[in-house]
C-alpha cells in the first residue's frame, strides 16, 4: 500500500493543511515565513525517526530538520492542545509489487477491501514539552472504525469498533510501545503470581463466537487454530469464500459455515467479530506500510556543503547524497567506471558538464569539465554554483537509474525527493536547466514512480515548467502547485492546489504572487 495523501492539524501555522494528494511534480510556493518549509519538512521529519530507538511517536529535532519541541510545533491559532497527522492509504496499481509485498511479509492481514483506508494519529504533551505521547489513534477502512484512546501514562484506555466499546477486562494487564509512528498493544493476564502473554479481548470476541457453535469435542486449541487463520478484513460473502477455502476440514466447521451462510444475524456476527480480531494485526500492518512509504524520502537542505579541494578517500558503499551533499565526493568516488560513465552521460545531456575524479595520496578530487566552455578545474575553482547544483543532480540520478544502486536489492519503492530552495546560488539558465532535468527523472522514473517536492521562489523554474509543457516534454496532469496563503496578516496559512492547463498556462493563479 502506499500513502496517497497526508493531512496535518494543529501544525505551527496550520489548524487543517486539508488532505495534499502527491504528484510526480509539487511545487511549494508562498510568501517568507509562511509555513511552506514546515509543511515540506513533514516528509524529513516521520523519515528521520525510522532507524532509531525513540520513546515518542514522533522525533521533532533530529539530523534532518529541527522543529524543536512538541510546544514549538503545536499551533498557536488553535485552542486544541493536540497536534493531529492523517495518512490516507491506497492499495498500488502494481498486483506484481504487491504479490512480492504478501511473500516477504506472509504475517499481514489479507486486506479485501478496494476503499482508501484512514488513519488518524493524535498526539498530546507529556509530562514536559519534549515529551510526545500518543493520545489516540483511528483506522477507518470501509464500514469499520477503530478507535483506541491512551491516558497521560500511556495505557491503553478503551478501544471501540463501530462505537461498539470492547471491554477491557480488569483481569488483562496491557502495554504499549511504540512501533514506527502508532502504538503496539500487548495484553498480559496475570497467572498463579505470573505474568503471561494472553490473546486481545478483540481475539477472544471472535473465540466466544466460535466456542458457541463449534461442536464442544472440538478442543478450544482448533478453535483458537481457526482464529488464527482468519486474519483477513473483507465483506461478508468474501469471508464465506475464505473460510471454505481454509485447511481445516472439521464437520463441525464445515456445518457452522452452511449455517451463517443461511442466518444473516449468525453471519454479521460472525463477520463483524473476524474483523475486530484482525483489527489487531491490521494497525501493525499499516504502520509499517507508512514506515516504508517515508523510509523512502530523500531531503536535500537549501544550503548545500561548498566544496573541497580534497576529500579523504573512504572505502564506503554509499547509496544516496545526504542532506547537504556532504558525502558527494564519497558517493562518486564508490561508483565503478562504468556507472560514473552513466552517470556523466547525464549529467552532460542535462546540465552540459561531466565530474572527473583525481586521486592523489590517499585524497580524491573532484573537476567540473564544464562542455558549454570546454573547462576543466577543481570544483573548487569553478563557481559556488556547480557544488550547489551537483548534488541535487546525482540524488536524481540515484533515484531514477537502475544504475545507480550499490545493492543488487530489487528496489520497488516509490521515491520521494524534498528539496527546499534548489535554486539558491544557481544562474537562472541553470535553475532552467535542473528544471528540465527533473522532468526528465519523472519521465524516466514512470515506471517506479517518483514524487518531487520542491520549495521555492523561482520564477525561472516555474516558467520553465510550462515551456516542458507545451513542448510535451512534461504532462500538465503530473504537476501541482501548492500555494500556501493567509487570509490575514495574523492567521493561520491555508494550502490551495493549482497546477497547469495542456498549453503550459497557469490556472487560478493569483495576479502578482511571483512579483517582487
Amino acid at each position: 500500500m502506499k500513502v496517497a495523501s497526508l493531512r496535518v492539524e494543529n501544525f505551527r501555522g496550520f489548524i487543517n493543511s486539508g488532505d495534499v494528494k502527491l504528484k510526480p511534480l509539487n511545487f511549494l510556493i508562498g510568501k517568507n515565513s509562511i509555513g511552506k518549509s514546515s509543511f515540506g519538512r513533514l516528509w524529513p521529519l516521520l523519515h528521520q525517526g525510522i532507524q532509531i530507538g525513540k520513546r515518542s511517536p514522533i522525533v521533532w529535532n533530529g539530523d534532518l530538520v529541527d522543529f524543536g519541541s512538541f510546544d514549538d510545533v503545536l499551533s498557536r491559532y488553535s485552542e486544541k492542545k493536540n497536534i493531529i497527522f492523517n495518512f490516507t492509504l491506497t492499495k498500488k496499481q502494481n498486483t506484481e509489487i504487491l504479490r512480492r509485498s504478501f511473500l516477504h511479509k506472509s504475517s499481514l492481514v489479507k486486506n479485501l477491501i478496494n476503499e482508501d483506508i484512514d488513519v488518524s494519529l493524535s498526539l498530546c504533551r507529556g509530562g514536559n514539552e519534549y515529551t510526545t505521547l500518543c493520545s489516540s489513534f483511528s483506522i477507518k477502512i470501509g464500514e469499520t472504525l477503530i478507535q483506541n484512546k491512551f491516558d497521560k501514562e500511556s495505557k491503553l484506555e478503551s478501544i471501540t469498533i463501530n462505537g461498539v466499546d470492547i471491554n477491557l477486562h480488569k483481569s488483562y494487564i496491557t502495554e504499549s510501545r511504540i512501533g514506527y509512528i502508532l502504538p503496539e498493544i500487548s495484553y498480559f493476564v496475570k497467572i498463579n503470581d505470573q505474568i503471561v502473554s494472553a490473546h486481545s479481548p478483540m481475539r477472544m470476541r471472535l473465540f466466544r463466537v466460535l466456542r458457541d457453535e463449534l461442536h464442544s469435542r472440538l478442543t478450544d486449541e482448533r478453535v483458537h487454530e481457526i482464529c488464527s487463520s482468519l486474519k483477513v478484513i473483507c465483506n461478508k460473502e468474501e469471508l464465506i469464500e475464505i473460510c471454505r477455502n481454509l485447511q481445516h476440514k472439521y464437520k463441525t466447521w464445515q456445518d457452522f459455515l452452511k449455517k451463517a451462510e443461511a442466518n444473516p444475524k449468525l453471519l454479521a456476527r460472525f463477520h463483524e467479530a473476524v474483523n475486530f480480531a484482525a483489527s489487531e494485526y491490521f494497525s501493525r500492518d499499516l504502520d509499517s506500510f507508512i514506515k516504508d512509504n517515508f523510509s523512502s524520502v530523500n531531503y536535500i537542505k537549501p544550503f548545500r556543503a561548498t566544496a573541497q579541494r580534497y576529500y579523504r578517500r573512504q572505502d564506503l558503499a554509499i547509496d544516496n547524497i545526504d542532506s547537504n551533499g556532504s558525502n558527494l565526493a564519497f558517493y562518486l568516488e564508490s561508483l565503478s567506471t562504468s556507472k560514473l560513465e552513466k552517470l556523466n552521460l547525464w549529467l552532460s545531456d542535462n546540465l552540459d558538464l561531466n565530474v572527473i575524479l583525481d586521486s592523489e595520496k590517499g585524497h580524491v578530487m573532484i573537476k567540473i569539465h564544464d562542455l558549454t566552455s570546454n573547462r576543466i578545474d577543481n570544483m573548487a575553482d569553478m563557481g559556488f554554483g556547480f557544488s550547489q547544483v551537483l548534488p541535487l543532480a546525482v540524488q536524481a540520478w540515484i533515484s531514477s537509474s537502475i544504475f545507480a544502486r550499490q545493492s543488487n536489492r530489487i528496489d520497488t519503492s516509490d521515491k520521494i525527493l524534498v528539496w527546499e530552495q534548489p535554486e539558491l546560488h544557481l544562474h537562472p539558465a541553470m535553475q532552467r536547466k535542473l528544471t528540465s532535468l527533473i522532468a526528465k527523472t519523472i519521465k524516466a522514473a514512470q515506471k517506479s514512480n517518483i514524487s518531487f517536492i520542491i520549495e521555492t521562489h523561482s520564477q525561472s523554474m516555474i516558467n520553465e515548467i510550462g515551456d516542458l509543457i507545451l513542448e510535451n516534454e512534461l504532462k500538465s496532469d503530473d504537476v501541482q502547485i501548492l500555494l500556501f496563503e493567509q487570509t490575514g496578516n495574523n492567521s493561520e496559512t491555508t494550502i490551495r492546489s493549482t497546477g497547469f492547463n495542456s498549453d503550459g498556462e497557469l490556472i487560478n493563479w493569483p495576479f502578482g504572487f511571483l512579483a517582487v
